[in-house]
């Protein structure tokens, strides 16, 4: 892991069990517990929550077009790179034209 707990090696990831992890596939609002992240392999960054109900599910974020720096939902309100694993967000999906659901922005509930 990196300092701000980021998985980064092969082991890491087999070890985090990211497979149990599924992809969102409706629009709307979940509250959840962020519980790791994980560097993927095309400079994105995965996040890896529970909900209070035990549903695990990831969210796959890329690059920001204007701040490289950030990694977070498309209204940059937060950068998922820097944030505390352990934490309680708050995270709003929305679906594009082609169908695909993508993290539109995100709210620490504390």
């Amino acid at each position: 892991m990196n300092h701000f707990d980021v998985i980064t090696t092969k082991e890491e990831r087999e070890q985090a069990g990211l497979k149990q992890y599924k992809f969102v596939e409706a629009a709307g609002t979940i509250t959840a517990v962020l519980n790791f992240r994980a560097w993927g392999k095309n400079m994105n960054l995965g996040c890896f929550f529970r909900t209070e109900a035990g549903d695990k599910f990831c969210v796959y974020l890329w690059r920001s077009k204007l701040n490289p720096d950030v990694y977070g939902p498309r209204s940059e309100s937060i950068n998922f790179a820097e944030v505390k694993n352990k934490t309680k967000w708050n995270l709003s999906f929305e679906k594009t034209r082609s169908g695909k659901i993508f993290l539109a922005d995100a709210k620490e509930l504390g």
